[in-house]
């Protein structure tokens, strides 16, 4: 999976789907998480 080099110009909606869906999950959680919630939600 390529994603692009972070640069003040790089928008979210440059990133591959499924880091995409990785943020959706983050933003939902009430706090700290662990890859493995992540995964299970995912």
């Amino acid at each position: 999976m390529l994603v692009p080099h972070r640069t003040p110009d790089v928008e979210e909606t440059m990133l591959p789907p499924d880091y995409k869906r990785i943020l959706a999950v983050l933003r939902q959680a009430a706090g700290p998480v662990t890859a493995r919630q992540v995964g299970e939600v995912l």
